[in-house]
């Protein structure tokens, strides 16, 4: 028969000095802890009063505008003008040489676009051929790489 004793694992027993140093720093993490929560708190809990207060303050600024007859009348005018602009506007662009130079705005606008994403294409080769994130485009002039990101939110078919 096996004796019990070969089947107990060895426990290794740790001193009561080190037992108390990790429930101090559990202690001390855990009133950490409870510290930054409690300052998370009040910060928001001040910024909540504060835009109260700002919200109290647009209001009172809102009403001084809307009681005031002499600006009621100078955005009336202002108004009228605007109507004039838009009217004169239109004019001016119903006119063939205003929609023909619109177009050929629209179409620069367009081939610019393709140009700089063939670009970010060439930049985004060259960095990772090249193993450098600047290029001289012209004599003196040297430019650096920069990659960008952006989020686009998914519609719930491409989930």
């Amino acid at each position: 028969m096996n004796d019990p004793k070969d089947d107990i694992e060895e426990i290794e027993l740790v001193p009561p000095e080190e037992i108390k140093a990790q429930a101090q720093e559990q202690i001390n993490q855990a009133r950490a802890l409870l510290d930054l929560e409690q300052s998370i708190k009040t910060y928001y809990q001040g910024a909540q009063s504060k835009r109260e207060e700002m919200k109290q303050h647009k209001e009172m600024v809102a009403d001084a505008y809307a009681n005031d007859k002499t600006l009621a009348e100078s955005e009336e005018k202002m108004k009228a003008l605007k109507m004039e602009a838009n009217k004169v506007r239109d004019q001016i662009s119903a006119t063939s040489a205003v929609i023909e130079a619109k177009q050929k705005l629209r179409e620069l606008s367009e081939e610019v676009k393709e140009l700089e994403k063939t670009l970010s294409k060439f930049l985004l080769q060259y960095k990772d051929l090249a193993q450098t994130n600047q290029i001289m485009v012209r004599e003196g002039e040297m430019y650096q790489i920069v990659q960008s990101a952006k989020l686009v939110k998914q519609s719930a078919l491409s989930q």
